[in-house]
């Protein structure tokens, strides 16, 4: 796909760089007039990708003050105008993925991570985006498991996608998990990947009769693959749609699919970007940034007072991410 560059001169900043910090993985919902931007805080440390001493964190503030800030055109940090308060702390916080599934449910996603001596994954759940309490989630069959993309309503409970290994299987695939009360869950299916071809992080949207998933290629020149299934049981076979990418977080704005992720740009340099995969058009590049390719394009959608938005963080050279947004339209 042709590479669109767009600048976006009403990007803000919501959580500013600091000096050793490491703020990342931004997820959003709104509620009730308000945006709640859920994100992982941490400290740079050359043992761990993404450094150590994380905390889920939750920024907060009124909606039609961010809208205000967008309108005025010119940069800032609206920092200043919210409530930032840390939700969950441990050895190391990792994500920090919040959704607004139908049903009057809001969940966040979380996961206890340090190489080699703790995994853990959580979910939470609450009727509003205050949560004060999470379950850890195991299921027979599989080894472990990370939540990535946005949890929805599906018949009488509730599906995450995810990735993970299953048991006797020694490759990361992706999965499709389910929940009535968060409390027992089960498999409903997951992706085999071509030969050769390793797939984790993924995201599910509703698409035509069905739905389509876009799951992040581990192996080879990376990229991003598709697949679609018309129940979640049974997928077809991925096909790849983008080169040199990571992080698929995939959304259903006014009737169509957005997809937005990490664009490997290549020589220390990538970016936060977005396509319509199903509308054609090319690669939009939100904001690029320099430095490790992981520092920054880990994404979200939302849609405030009619208008869509792209929450991200971007990297620099001295590896202490922020944390951005930009109306896309």
């Amino acid at each position: 796909m042709k590479d669109q560059k767009i600048s976006h001169p009403t990007s803000l900043t919501i959580i500013p760089r600091e000096i050793n910090v490491y703020s990342a993985f931004p997820t959003l919902v709104v509620h009730e007039g308000r945006v709640y931007v859920f994100y992982r805080r941490g400290y740079k440390n050359p043992y761990q990708c993404h450094g150590l001493g994380g905390a889920v964190r939750r920024f907060e503030m009124d909606a039609a003050l961010l809208l205000d800030a967008f309108s005025a055109g010119a940069p800032q940090c609206v920092y200043p105008l919210g409530r930032d308060i840390t939700i969950f702390t441990s050895e190391n916080e990792l994500d920090a993925i919040v959704s607004a599934p139908d049903g009057g449910v809001y969940t966040l996603c979380t996961r206890t991570y340090v190489r080699d001596a703790i995994a853990a994954t959580f979910v939470s759940h609450a009727p509003i985006p205050d949560f004060d309490g999470r379950n850890e989630v195991k299921i027979d069959g599989i080894q472990w498991l990370v939540f990535y993309g946005k949890s929805m309503k599906w018949r009488n409970g509730f599906v995450f996608p995810a990735y993970g290994v299953l048991s006797g299987r020694g490759v990361m695939c992706p999965l499709v998990l389910f929940t009535r009360d968060f409390s027992a869950w089960s498999l409903i299916s997951h992706v085999d990947a071509p030969s050769g071809c390793v797939l984790n992080e993924s995201s599910i949207a509703p698409h035509g009769p069905g739905y389509a998933m876009f799951m992040r290629e581990d192996s080879g020149d990376r990229g991003i693959w598709v697949s679609q299934s018309e129940d979640l049981k049974l997928w077809s076979a991925p096909r790849k749609i983008l080169t040199a990418a990571h992080a698929p977080m995939a959304a259903v704005i006014g009737g169509e699919i957005f997809l937005s992720f990490r664009r490997l740009i290549g020589n220390g340099v990538s970016a936060a970007a977005y396509i319509k995969p199903y509308s054609g058009g090319g690669i939009t590049d939100v904001e690029v940034y320099r430095g490790s390719l992981f520092d920054g394009g880990y994404t979200d959608w939302a849609v405030i007072g009619g208008r869509v938005f792209l929450v991200y963080y971007a990297g620099n050279e001295g590896g202490e991410p922020c944390i951005r947004m930009t109306e896309v339209y």
